[in-house]
């Protein structure tokens, strides 16, 4: 304020002639036209036909003594203008204001000085005060314009009651500063001042209680009542107007003591449009810390205040309602953070992580969604609701997993921030699962069988729908879980479990397929052996597989394939034996030859060895290998007892 007064008092080439003084002397600049003889005979008549140049003075920071000194100047020059002025043949007298100008320029020295008086605590005499000066200065030069047959310049006479106004409030005479702002906003409607008057005038009415007259001064402020490019009595958010956020909030606070929360809550958002909307196009809200200290206090507590009203009004569903149908604007998510923050205080969990939710449901793709989704989850944790926390998890996998709407819309940074959580998420909904559908399973055979009680039979129905649900859930997230992070280590896991419950659940087919999957993309893995022959195990639990005009069974493939990639394993020869007689009893006698060869080029136990003899020999006798044949007779009989039946 200081530098712009001291732009308005703005020295003319006038006073530096006639007291030979500037603000910064070597600064001054002066027309050759305007230079004034040392005479000081001649000083009259080179007044009298000076030519009125301003001359700027680029200093604006004056001290007390510097003030006071162009105080005594402006004193002493206002004679020596009025007795020029008088004179008919002069410059002075055709611009007759000049001495107006003068004055008002001495009125806003003198409103200066009261300043730097009052901030720096100078004592006063009793009934004396800061501005009683400046005030009778401006009142004076009011009541001479109006006298004057020449009209004070509108802007100078917009300045006089703006610094009445002001100088009245400083000095704490609040309605006499009240009168002379409705004075200027009634002359100059769309005066500079409008803004910051408007704004002293609803302090004064909200100091007072009188809140429908402080909302009437604040809203002209919000809504540009002022301000020419409104458009249907609104202006756009200001973001320059230092009076629009205040107006805004301390609107918000006049509706709130009034009851009026909806309005309330719409006046505090336009503080948060005028504080938080970005400059550019981007889409990201100013940081709240980037803003200074005291900008920062009034959006934190307009987002308080917005919380308690939201929580009073029915907390997430309130929110909602207030901003249905609008995009989000960048700050949305903080106002919902603050409710459930507020939640949060108040011990309202539920409370907390519904509103948590709503946001987050409200808009899925929002940078803050995923965020806001897990502190959700945080909020039934810390309140100590376990039944809520899994399906709260699994909400989340179906919101933002990859088989949910809203994967194919993230970004890069979405991604990678759901990724620990859908990895965790997913692990524990299978296991849950798992552990329930086993649960269940054990439970239905500890029922007795001869018991055929109502209850006893309801109880087995029951156990055996949540067996059923349970193993076709578990099946669901174990696959989620795979095709979510793909071959790797802990997917391994997954995949065997899978398997394994498949197993569990009479999937034989499935299971299969995924136990062998896992056997032979894993097969450094110590469970592989055990699922390539638990795959083997749920073959035989199939109908019988029968030969296909020569062609394999696919237990014979999965036979033949356990042995190509486990042949060290303990269970090797079992298999072994087992293909080799279904081969022979398919009459596939190639395969065989060739896998009874194998086995007795791995075993040396006598049962064993006579089994492949025979399979073999009887194997290359149907083949027409007689020669062959004949050997492997021959090692038979050598190595059987005269008991044997088998020799017959």
């Amino acid at each position: 304020m200081r530098r712009a007064l001291l732009k308005a008092i703005g020295l003319n080439s006038l006073l530096l002639i006639m007291v030979g003084c500037s603000l910064t002397p070597e600064e001054t600049v002066l027309p050759p036209s305007n230079k004034v003889t040392a005479d000081p005979d001649s000083r009259e008549n080179s007044l009298i036909n000076l030519a009125l140049t301003t001359v700027q003075a680029e200093s604006s920071d004056l001290s007390e003594v510097q003030l006071q000194q162009l105080r005594k100047d402006y004193v002493d020059l206002v004679p020596l203008v009025d007795e020029l002025s008088q004179k008919s043949n002069t410059e002075l007298a055709w611009r007759g204001v000049l001495s107006q100008e003068i004055r008002n320029r001495l009125a806003d020295i003198e409103m200066l000085l009261a300043e730097e008086a009052q901030a720096d605590g100078i004592p006063l005499a009793e009934g004396q005060s800061y501005y009683d000066v400046a005030i009778q200065s401006y009142k004076q030069l009011l009541v001479e314009s109006e006298r004057s047959p020449t009209p004070l310049d509108p802007i100078a006479k917009e300045n006089l009651l703006y610094q009445l106004a002001r100088a009245y409030s400083l000095q704490g005479e609040d309605q006499q500063s009240l009168v002379y702002s409705n004075r200027l906003l009634a002359q100059f409607p769309f005066s500079e001042f409008a803004s910051e008057l408007q704004f002293r005038q609803g302090e004064f009415f909200y100091n007072l209680g009188d809140y429908p007259r402080a909302i009437i001064a604040y809203r002209k402020v919000v809504d540009g009542a002022f301000d020419p490019y409104a458009v249907d009595g609104k202006r756009k958010v200001d973001t320059e107007d230092p009076f629009y956020a205040m107006s805004a909030y301390m609107l918000g606070w006049s509706h709130f003591k009034r009851e009026e929360y909806r309005q309330s809550i719409d006046a505090f958002d336009l503080m948060l449009d005028a504080s938080l909307l970005p400059d550019d196009y981007t889409q990201n809200h100013r940081p709240v810390e980037s803003l200074g200290l005291s900008q920062q206090k009034l959006v934190q507590d307009s987002l308080d205040m917005m919380a308690l009203m939201f929580a009073s009004e029915g907390g997430a569903i309130a929110i909602n309602a207030h901003y249905y149908g609008e995009d989000s604007k960048p700050y949305t998510y903080l106002v919902y953070d603050a409710l459930a923050q507020q939640f949060l205080d108040d011990s309202r969990y539920r409370d907390s992580a519904n509103t948590f939710l709503a946001f987050a449901n409200r808009y899925p793709r929002h940078s803050q969604a995923i965020e806001f989704f897990i502190k959700h989850i945080d909020a039934y944790i810390i309140g100590e609701f376990p039944a809520e926390v899994l399906p709260a998890k699994q909400r989340f996998v179906e919101a933002y997993g990859i088989s949910g709407a809203n994967w194919q819309g993230f970004t890069a940074q979405q991604t990678v921030q759901a990724f620990p959580y859908l990895e965790q998420y997913i692990k524990e909904l299978a296991q849950f699962e798992h552990a329930l559908a086993q649960q269940a399973a054990q439970m239905l055979l500890e029922l007795p069988l001869d018991d055929f009680s109502v209850e006893n039979t309801e109880k087995r129905q029951q156990l055996d729908i949540t067996k059923t649900k349970a193993y076709e859930n578990t099946e669901r997230w174990y696959r989620e879980y795979i095709s979510t992070f793909g071959p790797g280590e802990q997917t391994a896991d997954m995949q065997f479990y899978l398997a394994e419950s498949l197993f569990e659940a009479e999937q034989f087919e499935k299971a299969i397929v995924e136990y062998e999957l896992f056997a032979y993309t894993y097969t450094e893995s110590p469970q592989a052996p055990d699922a390539a022959y638990s795959s083997l195990l749920a073959h035989q639990m199939l109908i019988p597989d029968t030969a296909d005009n020569g062609r394999l069974t696919p237990l014979q493939n999965s036979q033949i394939q356990f042995l190509s990639y486990f042949a060290e394993d303990r269970r090797s020869e079992d298999v072994a034996v087992t293909l080799v007689q279904g081969l022979f009893d398919a009459e596939l006698y190639f395969d065989a030859v060739t896998w009874s060869q194998w086995l007795l080029t791995r075993t040396t136990v006598n049962e064993t060895v006579q089994t492949a003899r025979l399979v073999l020999s009887q194997s290359q006798f149907e083949l027409r290998d007689y020669a062959g044949a004949q050997t492997v007779y021959e090692l038979l009989l050598a190595n059987m007892q005269d008991s044997d039946p088998l020799r017959q």
